[in-house]
């Protein structure tokens, strides 16, 4: 956390990837202005390279017409691989607002580190994400839906910090390479 500027008091929520219209940073954002009016301390970290680049303009201005967007820390641009783990590190809960997806590999890469997920119920999500396990699964794509999950998982961190060690146990068992080598062996047998 230090090395991204964020106190070991903040909550922290991780936007993490490529920034694309169809992932739902619009909501998340909209979500988070909500949040901040019950004056918790909380963080919202948002890293990747936007695509098309002009998005990075429209999300600054939204992000500036945010009371409080001090709590909101921006670092657009591409992350490189040896940074990865820094962003991991310093959250206690991954957002996937997304609008639309079949499969993204950020599920994997926040299990890999602990970390477990707040996600809007798109694409294969509802297999992966156990919801009240591993994450919580929005039961609605809104932005009031997701400020009330997020307020949620903040106020129990110990129940947070539960589904983060359950996401590492599914990363190191069910996801593990050596797993799936046991599912394809299994499948081309059959």
């Amino acid at each position: 956390r230090l090395r991204l500027n964020l106190s070991k008091m903040d909550n922290v929520a991780l936007f993490f990837g490529f920034i694309r219209e169809y992932k739902g940073l619009d909501l998340l954002l909209d979500a988070f202005e909500i949040c901040l009016k019950e004056n918790r301390p909380l963080k919202l970290l948002v890293a990747g390279a936007a695509h098309p680049p002009e998005l990075e303009s429209h999300y600054r201005k939204r992000i500036d017409q945010i009371p409080a967007n001090d709590s909101i820390v921006f670092h657009a641009g591409f992350i490189p691989s040896e940074k990865v783990a820094a962003y991991f590190a310093a959250c206690d809960v991954v957002i996937l607002p997304y609008k639309e997806i079949d499969h993204s590999g950020i599920v994997h890469l926040a299990y890999s580190f602990g970390r477990p997920l707040i996600a809007t119920n798109v694409g294969d999500f509802s297999e992966v994400i156990e919801d009240g396990k591993s994450g919580y699964l929005l039961r609605e794509n809104s932005s009031a839906c997701l400020s009330e999950t997020l307020l949620e998982a903040f106020s129990n961190i110990t129940r947070l910090e539960d589904m983060g060690n359950y996401a590492r146990k599914l990363s190191e068992t069910r996801y593990s390479w050596t797993d799936i080598a046991y599912q394809m062996r299994g499948l081309y047998e059959a």
